[in-house]
């Protein structure tokens, strides 16, 4: 079942891509796609969780640091001033995908909703 819930995720995550400067915040880390991914699967996720601001950044903070990354308040305060609004849609699909996980609902059936919501 892990796999199915995988597709989920990366189906939020590819449609996010799309909305930004993606390559650009890549090349921030290097071109490293891994990291780039995970972050920004933290960020939706981080969102979609609704954690304070100073939560969220920290974490983030702590997030990229383990990747030997070091952004200043600043950079990510400016990184991501525009990334609620403009990945919003993913956001939302991630807060219906964590709360149907939560209730035990199949991958499959989440997956339909969530591309639903990403159209």
């Amino acid at each position: 079942m892990r796999q199915a819930e995988d597709i989920v995720w990366s189906t939020i995550t590819e449609s996010a891509k799309r909305r930004f400067d993606y390559t650009g915040f890549k090349n921030h880390l290097n071109g490293d796609e891994r990291v780039a991914e995970y972050i920004l699967f933290q960020i939706i996720t981080g969102y979609a969780e609704e954690l304070s601001l100073a939560e969220f950044l920290s974490k983030l903070r702590e997030e990229l640091r383990l990747f030997g990354y070091s952004f200043s308040s600043a950079e990510l305060d400016e990184f991501l001033a525009d990334k609620k609004e403009i990945l919003n849609a993913e956001i939302i699909a991630a807060k219906e995908a964590l709360s149907g996980f939560a209730q035990g609902k199949d991958a499959p059936g989440l997956l339909v909703q969530i591309q639903r919501l990403l159209r």
